[in-house]
């Protein structure tokens, strides 16, 4: 009997359990509603409608919280003894749990609406106060929990959205605020944004770094912001712009530095000094000057350290300078510094060995400060290859004079090669014994000609510059042979387009020109020879020779000088096209046409004798003229044997005006300085044709028929019985005579 009714209080006692925590969840799911309703409306009011409400966020945080705690205690309850218990009623169990995870989610998100407003008022408090570091892991803190919320679902809702724009609002409350504060740190005095500076401007640059309180702390949140690179990047270019590249390419300023302890502030200007003769500034006072800035702004700002969170490193703002600067300073001060430190003669080489010193010990400092790391050495290995440097700079300044020399006025010349003094070869007492050397005897010996001074000049360049690369280290002297090869590989293309008007127009240049590439061919047999044993391999070893150079520069000289005899010939046929085929030169008009044109032909052949004969060889003077005279005569001759009808006048007339032709042809011919006489009949092969068609004008028939002499004779030996019969038609009427002439030219 016990046991029953034992049995049914058990019974009855686990029903009104159940019953009892049925009413307990549902009494706490009515209350959170009201509290929710609560904060909705508070929360709402402040952040979306930013009206004013009494504050009443601490009674609604104790809310929640006894919410919570009585939350948590049903929970342990259902979970621990009355689960076990309910095994046989799971469906109750089931819309327990249900209403429990249902009402678990409501206090998660109360609990998070309520964190944040939290956190939006500490937030105001910490920017107040200056506390940027708690103020930047408020906003961070803020930023997780409503990106839980959105992840949860809840981006839709009107009070995360309002609280999404606050949470913007804030960030750029705190990024103004640390703006602010850096901009107090560092205060620039800079020209016109635009305006480079220079030394009229350089004196109103000035940067005044500021030591304030907080310093580190604003560091600090600016890096958890994410802000701190960025700010970092843009003083680091204003501080090269306007600070360290002046320092570097403005070889008369110092920079001026200005530190006050009382109120802890380090100013950085420029002062200009007296006008240095130097066009760059050494390196070794750039350094100074770099290290004394990077110095005076290390106290102040660029010692701070950043706090690393999650694993990252503490760094100096120091070391996150030199990553972003030194990169650009160190190849600002090889191109404006040490590029035009590096000697231009090889006896100064030992002297720039203080530069390599002071660029060991200014990388030195820069690691101990921290600004480079310890791998970073772009200045010290560009230093320490000053042999390669002085080469490369060596050799170019060589092809920018090279080229100078090339573009100068071809006109101004000068004697050169061996002349004849009592049947004795001699050198020109107008050269230097240094052209004597150059010059070979014997079958290498240059004839006497003119050539241009600069090519002279270019000549010598190139014999100086293999001196040097003798008494060099091999690699300079391997630069230095090549670039000779480059030098005279450059004189083929840039001359004769430089010049080309002038090789065109002027018969003179184009003469020089022809001397000019032969007296380099000349060269260019011995030159590499001469330095072969002095030079380190593989030159010394037979590659050091120019002789491969030599037909194209010979090639050179005739192509041009050809083109230029051509435009002579076509000249000198167009005068003679005006003598009208020499046809009725009785006649007064036609008299004058032909005179206008042997006087043409003898004036163009007249200048350039005077334009040739002092500046081309005297075997090339004679060819070219005898060429010429050869195409003139040759024309001649074929226009008058051509004739069908030659009046005795005509012939009179003819014989005269060509007769003329023939006495200045000899004195045509030979050079302005030369007293043997010239053999015309060797050098223009036209010469007896002519002198026989004279002959033939002033000749009576029996004469003719006698110099004929059975095709024997002189006459038969220029002309055929042909010519020769057309010519005794043309001249002698038709008369028995003629026939019987005729009849004996055969």
């Amino acid at each position: 009997m016990a046991s029953l009714v034992t049995d049914v209080l058990l019974a009855n006692t686990d029903l009104l359990e159940k019953e009892d925590l049925g009413t307990r969840i549902g009494k706490l799911s009515t209350h959170i509603d009201e509290i929710k309703g609560e904060i909705y409306h508070a929360v709402h009011e402040k952040y979306a409608n930013y009206r004013p409400t009494r504050d009443s966020t601490q009674e609604l945080h104790n809310k929640v919280q006894t919410l919570s705690t009585e939350m948590q205690t049903l929970s342990n309850k259902i979970k621990g003894d009355i689960s076990s218990q309910l095994n046989s009623s799971t469906s109750d169990l089931h819309d327990l749990t249900r209403q429990l995870e249902k009402t678990n989610a409501i206090i998660d998100v109360l609990q998070s609406l309520c964190k944040v407003n939290s956190l939006l008022t500490d937030f105001q408090s910490f920017v107040q106060n200056g506390e940027f570091l708690q103020a930047a892991d408020a906003v961070n803190e803020l930023k997780s929990d409503l990106d839980v919320l959105i992840e949860d679902g809840y981006c839709e809702l009107k009070i995360v959205k309002a609280l999404r724009s606050e949470l913007r609002v804030n960030q750029e409350t705190l990024l103004h605020h640390l703006g602010e504060a850096w901009s107090a740190m560092t205060v620039w005095t800079i020209p016109h944004a635009k305006e480079p500076v220079t030394l009229t401007n350089v004196s109103q640059v000035q940067l005044k770094v500021v030591n304030i309180e907080n310093a580190a702390v604003t560091v600090n949140a600016m890096k958890q912001v994410g802000i701190l690179k960025s700010k970092m990047q843009v003083f680091g270019k204003k501080l090269m712009d306007y600070i360290l590249k002046p320092v570097v390419m403005l070889s008369n300023v110092a920079p001026s530095i200005n530190a006050t302890k009382k109120s802890q502030s380090t100013t950085v200007g420029f002062k200009v000094l007296p006008k240095s003769s130097e066009e760059a500034s050494d390196p070794v006072a750039v350094y100074k000057s770099t290290l004394a800035i990077l110095k005076a702004l290390s106290g102040p700002l660029l010692s701070l350290k950043t706090e690393g969170k999650n694993g990252d490193e503490n760094t100096t703002l120091m070391a996150m300078l030199g990553e972003y600067v030194w990169p650009e300073l160190s190849k600002c001060i090889i191109t404006h510094c040490l590029v035009h430190s590096i000697p231009t003669s090889s006896s100064k080489l030992n002297e720039y060995k203080a530069v390599i010193t002071a660029t060991e010990g200014f990388e030195a400092s820069l690691r101990k400060t921290g600004f480079i790391a310890e791998t970073a050495s772009p200045l010290l290995t560009y230093a320490r290859d000053v042999n390669v440097h002085f080469a490369n700079k060596k050799c170019q300044e060589l092809i920018v004079e090279a080229r100078k020399l090339m573009k100068r006025e071809l006109h101004n010349t000068k004697r050169v090669g061996t002349m004849k003094v009592d049947n004795k070869d001699v050198k020109d007492q107008k050269q230097d014994t240094k052209d004597k050397c150059h010059v070979s005897e014997g079958i290498f010996a240059l004839p006497e000609c003119a050539v241009s001074e600069s090519i002279e000049c270019l000549v010598n360049l190139a014999y100086q510059t293999l001196q040097e690369a003798a008494s060099n280290t091999p690699q300079c002297a391997i630069q230095l042979f090549y670039t000779v090869r480059n030098m005279f590989e450059i004189f083929c293309d840039v001359v004769p387009t430089y010049h080309r008007d002038s090789l065109q127009k002027l018969p003179q240049v184009c003469a020089l020109h022809h001397n000019n590439c032969m007296y380099i061919a000349h060269h260019l047999l011995t030159l590499g020879h001469q330095y072969r044993q002095s030079l380190p391999p593989p030159l010394c070893d037979g590659t050091s020779t120019f002789v491969d150079l030599i037909p194209v520069f010979r090639k050179l000289a005739s192509e041009c000088f050809l083109a230029q005899m051509r435009i002579q010939r076509d000249q000198l046929v167009e005068s003679l096209s005006g003598a009208e085929g020499f046809d009725q030169v009785a006649t007064d008009d036609n008299f004058l046409a032909c005179e206008r044109a042997i006087k043409q032909v003898v004036h163009q052949l007249g200048h350039l004798q005077r334009v040739w004969t002092d500046i081309l060889p005297s075997n090339i003077y004679t060819k070219a003229m005898s060429t010429l005279i050869n195409t003139v005569l040759m024309h001649i001759v074929e226009k008058v044997s051509s004739l069908e009808d030659i009046s005795a006048d005509d012939a009179q007339q003819l014989h005269s005006l060509l007769s003329g032709l023939q006495d200045r042809i000899p004195h045509l011919i030979k050079p302005g300085e030369v007293e043997e006489p010239v053999l015309v009949q060797s050098t223009v092969d036209q010469w007896t044709s002519f002198s026989e068609l004279l002959f033939m004008l002033d000749a009576s028939m029996q004469d003719i028929v006698d110099r004929w002499a059975e095709g024997k004779g002189p006459l038969a030996m220029v002309f055929s019985a042909s010519d020769v019969k057309s010519l005794i038609r043309a001249i002698f009427q038709n008369t028995d005579r003629r026939a019987t002439a005729l009849a004996k030219i055969r």
